[in-house]
């Protein structure tokens, strides 16, 4: 259904979490930026809102809003929101006024 098609799209276009099980994560965002984690130096907080909260050693911190992440890119017409088209395009029935009653 359309709902599991969304699901299925939102999860190809979106940031990847890889836990390599020695204590590091790889984050892979949709743009393709790699970047990994030593979460033995590392806090990690899910902020309860779609968006998490990295801080390392440094008192650096990194924040990943993946629902704004999603978002934007339905806005800007990305990936996300080209799909989005092309199911309900496909699915839909079309409705045609011919003008003449």
């Amino acid at each position: 259904d359309i709902y599991n098609e969304i699901i299925s799209i939102i999860n190809s276009t979106t940031d990847i979490f890889v836990d390599n099980g020695d204590g590091t994560f790889t984050h892979t965002a949709a743009d393709g930026t790699v970047v990994t984690f030593d979460a033995n130096t590392l806090t990690f907080v899910n902020n309860g809102n779609g968006s998490y909260t990295f801080t390392n050693e440094n008192g650096e911190t990194l924040t990943i809003d993946v629902i704004a992440d999603v978002v934007t890119n339905i806005q800007n017409q990305g990936d996300i929101y080209n799909e989005i088209i092309s199911i309900i395009n496909s699915t839909t029935d079309i409705f045609v006024d011919n003008g003449d009653g």
